[in-house]
């Protein structure tokens, strides 16, 4: 596989953005916790909303203008998560960008600059969010005649295989946008369709590498997951959780690994951004000279 050209290559990219994170992992977790612990309330927030609806009966008397209101619902919830993800990796971008401080002062000026450009991050969020809807939508209806022609078993994994592997090459294609981020946070005067432009130049032929760095977060957020609810149980069977505490205790789970998996993707694309545009100076100044 060809490295792309005139720019870092992936195996230093990769090594970069989990020095970086190894680093300063503390910061970035205390930074991860609040927009989590956001989205995991405002998720709860619209599922309890939706299991309150007075149509939500038995499937038999389930209507199409329910399964219109569930689609809304889950559309809604996805929305608000890309959202709120997009602040926080906002954040993580203004801080790697900043100079350097002590951390509680670079969280907090990192947060500020994320909220003063709020309205472009979020634009640039909700048109990836979009993408990748419409990215999906197509998938189903592309699979959904030829599977209705192939016998397939109950639980088949193969299918579950082909479905994730065709969801990973639109976010694939989707991860041309993430350098957009970055770039709003480092030039204060830039507009967003700049930023986008930037993004798409930028990540050019760029896409396998998120691919792969995607399923690694995956394959880390599912054995995090494994041994976060062996521990509870063990827990749980010892008796120091309690029938109270240990749905809050898995509550902490969810956030405390969406707080700490998050934002080594987001680390990558910042670094890919710093080092294009030191290489751009670079390229500049030779040209001076």
């Amino acid at each position: 596989m060809n490295e792309p050209s005139g720019t870092i290559q992936r195996r230093d990219l990769l090594a970069r953005t989990y020095r970086l994170y190894h680093a300063r992992w503390r910061m970035l977790f205390r930074m991860g916790l609040p927009p989590a612990i956001v989205a995991y309330f405002v998720i709860y927030l619209v599922r309890e909303i939706a299991r309150s609806a007075p149509w939500f009966g038995p499937a038999s008397q389930r209507t199409a203008g329910f399964w219109l209101y569930v689609t809304g619902v889950g559309l809604v919830e996805s929305c608000s998560y890309w959202l709120i993800s997009a602040f926080f990796f906002a954040g993580v971008a203004a801080s790697l960008l900043a100079e350097a401080g002590d951390e509680n002062s670079l969280i907090g000026d990192a947060f500020s600059r994320a909220r003063r450009r709020i309205g472009p991050v979020f634009a640039v969020a909700f048109l990836a969010w979009a993408l990748f809807v419409i990215g999906r939508t197509i998938t189903a209806l592309v699979l959904f005649p030829l599977l209705q022609k192939i016998p397939i078993r109950p639980g088949a994994i193969w299918l579950d295989l082909v479905v994730d592997g065709l969801l990973l090459v639109v976010a694939g294609l989707v991860s041309r946008l993430g350098v957009a981020i970055p770039v709003l946070m480092h030039d204060p005067g830039i507009s967003t369709r700049q930023a986008l432009r930037v993004s798409m130049k930028t990540t050019e032929e760029w896409e396998p590498f998120f691919m792969l760095f995607l399923i690694k977060t995956a394959i880390l957020g599912y054995a995090a997951y494994w041994l976060g609810s062996q521990a509870l149980q063990w827990l749980w069977h010892h008796g120091i959780l309690s029938y109270a505490t240990y749905p809050w205790a898995v509550r902490l789970e969810y956030v405390a690994i969406a707080a700490l998996l998050e934002s080594p993707l987001f680390i990558a694309f910042s670094l890919l951004y710093r080092e294009s545009q030191l290489r751009q100076e670079t390229t500049m100044a030779a040209a001076v000279e």
